[in-house]
């Protein structure tokens, strides 16, 4: 009864460190994708970049207010 237990509590171990993986993995590709498109944004619209950096810094001073 307790092999049988230790298995199925190794399996769920394995299975979660998987999904860790695949979310890490997923989370990453989300970031190149995101920082892609920034840069993309930034060479079609190079206004763009300053408005979000006055927002940026409004949303910042907002913050801390």
């Amino acid at each position: 009864m307790a092999t049988n237990s230790s298995i199925t509590f190794w399996d769920q171990v394995q299975s979660l460190e998987f999904l860790q993986d695949i979310f890490n993995l997923m989370h990453i590709r989300q970031i190149m994708a995101l920082s892609v498109i920034h840069l993309n944004l930034l060479c079609l619209f190079p206004q763009l970049s300053i408005h979000q950096g006055v927002s940026h810094t409004w949303l910042m001073q907002r913050a801390h207010q």
